[in-house]
């Protein structure tokens, strides 16, 4: 269960990183 939340919360940390990079490209 450790290492699924570990690898769930760093995809998560890429995709609200990428996500952040469009919203600053897009406005």
């Amino acid at each position: 269960l450790g290492a699924v939340l570990i690898m769930t919360g760093l995809y998560i940390n890429v995709f609200g990183l990428r996500w952040r990079k469009a919203v600053k490209v897009g406005s």
